[in-house]
């Protein structure tokens, strides 16, 4: 996904419309392949074969998780990630969980992967309470709040003695 693609920057910060989060339900060592990912080419406006291309001539570009069981990376989809080259044989067990703001709806799914389109049995089934998190609701009403860099991410009082610590 090109930084175009979902992604934008206001008042100095880089938005994502889409993240995911890879916990890890095993170790992961250096050997066991993990998530190998290209720090930063979720920011560069190049074609994704460029980055790849570049990352592969300096080696040093590409960045393997090694990491605890419990652990969890976040990440920006238009960050390019990959899983890694394996060489022990241990299994990796991880779950996978995305996110996307109510105003990126699954049609960004459907117009990007014509193959990819939720059967119609599925969705009858679902309950009402849970419909919106796999279909696009189609009057999507809540918009994006912008921050300037002086502004702390999260306003709210409380939460201050926790930013202390």
């Amino acid at each position: 996904m090109p930084v175009t693609e979902g992604n934008h920057y206001r008042n100095g910060l880089f938005h994502s419309s889409f993240v995911k989060v890879l916990t890890n339900l095993t170790d992961l060592g250096p050997d066991d392949g993990g998530t190998v990912v290209i720090p930063g080419s979720h920011m560069v406006d190049a074609n994704e074969r460029e980055i790849v291309e570049a990352a592969y001539a300096d080696r040093s570009l590409i960045h393997q998780v090694v990491a605890p069981s419990g652990s969890a990376l976040l990440f920006t989809e238009a960050l390019l990630h990959a899983t890694g080259d394996i060489t022990s044989d241990r299994e990796r067990t991880i779950i996978i969980c995305g996110y996307g703001t109510t105003y990126f709806p699954w049609l960004f799914m459907e117009s990007h992967r014509p193959d990819f389109r939720l059967e119609p049995d599925f969705v009858a089934s679902l309950p009402d309470a849970l419909r919106p998190l796999h279909v696009s609701s189609g009057y999507i009403q809540r918009r994006p709040r912008y921050r300037t860099l002086e502004e702390p991410a999260d306003p709210r009082e409380d939460l201050a003695a926790v930013r202390m610590t």
